[in-house]
């Protein structure tokens, strides 16, 4: 592999690790995952979405 692929892959997967970190810092100053509630309410609204074909 060229050193400019393994560069680049690296850098990627930085970038993954410093976003699953800054989402786990997000869910955990907002009260930690959404609650079944939660997660029935945006499943009825993106549901919604879908049906009218708006986005």
């Amino acid at each position: 592999m060229s050193g400019f692929v393994q560069h680049a892959v690296g850098v990627a997967l930085d970038d993954v690790a410093g976003w699953g970190a800054l989402l786990s810092e997000t869910l955990t100053g907002s009260g930690g995952e959404l609650t079944a509630q939660e997660l029935a309410w945006a499943d009825e609204v993106l549901d919604q979405g879908a049906r009218t074909g708006a986005a």
